[in-house]
């Protein structure tokens, strides 16, 4: 949360941490409180301490106002944020002509961006950060750990996913692990999906291409493909539970 004036902000599995702050200078107090927990705090203590740093009062610890911190500067769409209503709009096709050009390489940027703040964080589809288009995106390290293969940025790249279409699946479903970044601090164990899928899409440059996955990536690609169509992993979940930050029980 950002405001002009000061605000109270209480993170959801942190019972000790209040902060309160300004829009302007969210970044000033980051660095007061790094500063602040290298000079003040114990070096081993594990509880949050009670500082004064100019404008700013707050109880907390380095890793919680990092955590908050990093949230306030997210791009996500949240189903409690601003914009949350395009989370559960059905996107439009991206047209031929828009393949390579400035808005959509913005647009391709900005989701790269996003999730690589994410610390669990495998793929983001455009609605997520408010663009109602038949985009996703897979992260490369999820790509490598898809196929059994340790990660290497040399030959591992980002896979963008423009207007899915999906061709085939198998009749047996799987119930597994899945968070979605728009709905933070639930999770859910047991999320039914087909275990094995074929899809088509167009690539970055606007090839057909086809798909065909398995388990855990095939999850995935069917997680991503709700999103396109104003779908949430909660809707299909039999159990959501309460997490922290470290996607830890609560």
């Amino acid at each position: 949360m950002i405001a002009s004036q000061p605000q109270s902000y209480h993170a959801h599995g942190s019972k000790n941490l209040t902060i309160f702050y300004h829009k302007q200078n969210l970044a000033s107090l980051y660095n007061a409180a790094k500063t602040l927990h290298y000079k003040i705090f114990p070096l081993f203590s594990r509880q949050p301490q009670v500082c004064q740093y100019g404008q700013f009062i707050f109880s907390v610890s380095l890793q919680s106002i990092s955590f908050i911190y990093n949230q306030a500067m997210s791009k996500i769409v949240t189903v409690k944020g601003g914009k949350s209503e395009v989370l559960r709009t059905k996107c439009s096709p991206v047209k031929k002509e828009e393949f390579g050009s400035e808005r959509i390489l913005s647009i391709m940027k900005d989701m790269s961006e996003a999730l690589e703040q994410e610390k669990f964080g495998v793929a983001i589809a455009a609605p997520q950060i408010g663009e109602v288009l038949q985009l996703f995106l897979i992260s490369a390290k999820t790509i490598a750990y898809a196929h059994g293969e340790e990660f290497d940025p040399k030959t591992h790249k980002n896979l963008f996913v423009f207007n899915p279409i999906l061709l085939k699946h198998s009749k047996k479903t799987i119930s597994s692990d899945e968070g979605c970044l728009s709905v933070p601090f639930k999770y859910s164990h047991s999320v039914p999906r087909f275990e094995k899928i074929s899809m088509q899409y167009l690539d970055e440059k606007g090839q057909k291409k086809t798909i065909n996955a398995s388990g855990f990536l095939a999850r995935v690609l069917q997680h991503e493909y709700d999103h396109l169509q104003g779908i949430l992993y909660i809707d299909k979940a039999h159990e959501i539970i309460d997490v922290d930050e470290n996607l830890k029980p609560v």
